[in-house]
């Protein structure tokens, strides 16, 4: 069975059946898209545009555009256009497809997407794929934002008030990822820059990397090797655009090679929930997100096999491909 294939639009002409499609459901969408194109108004060619078609067996099928927003002064700010499917190929993924690809290319570009529609049923769409409804502006119904900056506060809980930070980040739904800036007396993998970068599975409570260094002093990385990742079991803290990652204490080594996962530290959060750093309730609810982490990332059968079920999660890899720094490098001082 043939499939759709998108792929960018330079000829304009091959959208004209579309237009008249979207003609005879009162819709001239497409065909203002062709007439601006065509006058210069709008060629969808400004830094960070994008123009997309979905073909079937030939066949012109979908349509849709990314601008830089006309409607505010902030160069930042995309917003879709033209979004087109012919009538005979609608829900079949054909919408989503088009979207997700103009959301994809605006991430590291646009920190959101914003687009104005007034049918019911785009709607719907809209809120599936991660739009918010936008209330009081004539010019905009709903928004994506793709990137939220954010700042970090790094910290435990036997020194409360003694923090790093705060270090600068970015927020994609339910990730957030943050940098540091390591030391010049440790010592790097080859071709691996000072800067690491943290992620965050905010639903789970757990932080991890792949972290640059192969000495740092102290210790050594070397048997773990360059792409085994370490996570740690962390609480959540949220105040506005700044989170607060408190140090949990369980800890697992990650490797990428085939050998199984290590975890550490187990005694660490015994001790601190026997000398009260760390409330019962807390430790409780980490040890339950623990869990989770290790089903739903690691093992999600019950005999495991060769690889990870998730690991690194799909879920960071928007964040995992923007070039650094995400903002002023902060030195770590361990």
């Amino acid at each position: 069975m043939t499939r759709p294939l998108l792929e960018p639009l330079s000829d304009i002409d091959r959208i004209a059946d579309l237009a008249r499609d979207a003609e005879r459901e009162g819709h001239r969408m497409v065909s203002t898209l062709i007439a601006d194109h065509l006058s210069g108004r709008n060629r969808f060619d400004a830094p960070g545009e994008r123009l997309y078609a979905v073909t079937l067996d030939g066949h012109m099928i979908g349509v849709c555009g990314l601008n830089v927003d006309p409607y505010v002064s902030d160069a930042r700010v995309g917003r879709v256009r033209r979004l087109y499917v012919s009538t005979a190929h609608r829900r079949r993924g054909v919408a989503r497809m088009l979207v997700e690809r103009i959301v994809d290319d605006a991430t590291g570009t646009f920190e959101r997407v914003r687009v104005r529609t007034n049918d019911p049923n785009a709607h719907a769409f809209y809120r599936a794929i991660g739009f918010s409804e936008v209330d009081g502006d004539p010019e905009c119904t709903h928004e994506r934002v793709l990137f939220e900056p954010v700042r970090v506060l790094r910290g435990g809980h036997r020194r409360p008030d003694d923090f790093f930070g705060p270090l600068p980040g970015l927020r994609d739904g339910n990730v957030v990822a943050y940098e540091l800036e390591l030391p010049e007396h440790f010592e790097l993998w080859p071709g691996r820059s000072r800067i690491e970068r943290i992620f965050v599975l905010l639903d789970v409570g757990v932080s991890f990397s792949r972290p640059p260094w192969v000495r740092d002093g102290v210790g050594s990385r070397e048997a773990d090797g360059e792409d085994a990742w370490y996570v740690d079991l962390i609480s959540v803290e949220r105040d506005g655009d700044l989170y607060v990652f408190r140090d949990l204490y369980a800890d697992v080594k990650v490797p990428m090679d085939g050998r199984h996962q290590r975890i550490l530290d187990l005694d660490e959060l015994a001790d601190a929930i026997d000398d009260r750093s760390i409330p019962l309730d807390l430790a409780i609810d980490g040890l339950r997100r623990w869990q989770r982490f290790l089903d739903q990332h690691l093992h999600a059968e019950d005999h495991p096999t060769h690889g990870w079920t998730d690991f690194p999660p799909k879920a960071i890899e928007r964040l995992a491909v923007i070039p650094g720094p995400l903002g002023d490098p902060v030195g770590y001082e361990g």
